[in-house]
């Protein structure tokens, strides 16, 4: 990784003016200032909000496809998620490896693998203040908004709505619609790099006697660029023989023969990122993840009664006891919806509309969901549901078909070609199913 520059911010207001970087041998040192209103909290308009929302949807893609890189790193390794899990924990506690069962060839594959999870962690976070300047935003007025996005329920709200006409989803493949949203953000993230941020202009405060001659000696190195120094300022100060003590002449940055102070350096973005985010923890929690749900669906199959729901609940509780959340940056960025926020409680006592996700990808998949959807009898509740059929093309064994209710698997099975055989599973599936949700309440509080 690139060297991080040590943490600076110079905010130069007119009440304090900082003595310039360079002497001049024709007069005084320059004195300026940065623009009154790079760092003031101004209201956030329609579009910086816009911004903010695609920055978001970049960050949670940037998210899942780093997740996706330390499982498959892992697995090229040949570790268990469970052993990196274990491990994570153990470097979490301040633990050696003893406590591990392991050879010393496995103890140096598990101490690579967090050398590696090291340096992802750090691209990860390179990438997220990349995505947030790709949508023109800089880190200072992002993190203004972020604030502003969790104080005020009525801007959360906004941008929750914004969200969510962006995005469908309810949709098979919100990702996918992410992406094609977001394409020329992610690619400005491949070719760009963590640089400071530097403002467009910084102001000369005319001390008397000053003449855009020496003011462009002074800054620009040539007294004969005063014309350009006239026409950027010709608003402010038409005559250029008065000058008057007080007034501030703007002055491009791209045309000083010095580098001006930065507004905000490097290493200071990152720490607006770790301050945001749960960097620290985002490797632990997503092996935890991954390893709880490889467990629990590991010791899952086919229900076709409430009785066997309960009973493999009750097999898989020591898993259910602490259900780890997998890490999901856009909650961060743009929470859901609280439903005890003013306005927000169901006082209609109707349901709310249960939501049902197709996301098959075979032709007999797509025959499996069809009739699945066809028998299922969903009740009503308070909450709604939120079902997922998923499949897993495995080739040459069929598929993978897992069905989530309210992001918990419910079922895992194997699927085979075969349009007799589907409908049968499709069947006992939606048997099974429907007498879940009858007796949802008590089977949640009851079993997990």
């Amino acid at each position: 990784m690139k060297q991080r520059c040590t943490i600076i911010a110079f905010i130069i207001t007119f009440a304090g003016l900082e003595a310039g970087l360079i002497a001049s041998a024709h007069g005084p040192q320059p004195f300026y200032i940065f623009p009154a209103n790079e760092f003031n909290k101004e209201p956030v308009s329609d579009e910086e909000l816009s911004r903010y929302v695609y920055a978001s949807l970049s960050i949670h893609l940037i998210q899942e496809g780093m997740q996706e890189n330390m499982w498959t790193t892992a697995d090229e390794k040949g570790i268990k998620p469970a052993d990196v899990y274990r491990f994570l924990s153990n470097m979490q506690a301040g633990r050696d490896l003893s406590s591990f069962e392991i050879s010393d060839s496995e103890s140096g594959q598990l101490l690579d693998m967090w050398d590696i999870i090291q340096r992802q962690m750090l691209d990860l976070q390179e990438m997220i203040i990349l995505a947030i300047e790709a949508t023109g935003l800089r880190m200072s007025r992002f993190e203004e908004i972020y604030e502003k996005v969790h104080a005020e329920p009525g801007f959360h709200q906004k941008a929750l709505s914004l969200l969510h006409e962006k995005i469908d989803f309810s949709a098979s493949s919100p990702d996918r619609q992410m992406f094609e949203l977001v394409k020329p953000i992610l690619e400005e993230v491949g070719r760009s790099e963590v640089t400071p941020d530097f403002p467009e202009y910084i102001h000369h405060v005319v001390s008397p006697g000053d003449t855009y001659w020496e003011i462009a000696e002074m800054y620009l190195g040539n007294p004969d660029l005063w014309i350009s120094l006239l026409e950027e300022n010709i608003t402010r100060s038409p005559n250029p023989a008065n000058l008057l003590p007080g007034l501030q002449i703007r002055i491009p940055v791209d045309d000083l023969i010095f580098s001006p102070k930065a507004l905000m350096e490097a290493d200071e973005k990152f720490q607006i990122v770790k301050k945001i985010f749960p960097v620290e923890d985002f490797p632990f929690k997503s092996f935890a993840y991954l390893n709880q749900q490889l467990e629990l669906r590991a010791g899952i199959s086919i229900y076709v009664t409430l009785s066997q729901v309960r009973q493999q609940i009750n097999a898989n509780r020591h898993l259910r006891e602490e259900l780890y959340q997998a890490p999901d940056f856009l909650a961060v960025l743009i929470p859901p919806k609280n439903a005890n926020e003013p306005g927000d409680e169901n006082t209609t006592g109707v349901a709310i509309d249960n939501m049902v996700i197709d996301e098959t990808r075979t032709p007999f998949g797509s025959d499996f969901y069809d009739r699945f959807r066809n028998q299922l009898d969903i009740p009503e509740h308070p909450g709604g549901f939120f079902i997922r059929v998923v499949e897993r093309p495995v080739p040459g064994r069929g598929s993978q078909m897992a069905i989530e209710v309210n992001y918990e698997v419910i079922y895992q099975f194997q699927l085979q070609p075969g349009y007799e055989q589907v409908i049968e599973i499709a069947d006992a599936a939606a048997q099974g199913l429907n007498r879940y949700l009858s007796d949802y309440d008590e089977s949640t509080t009851e079993y997990y």
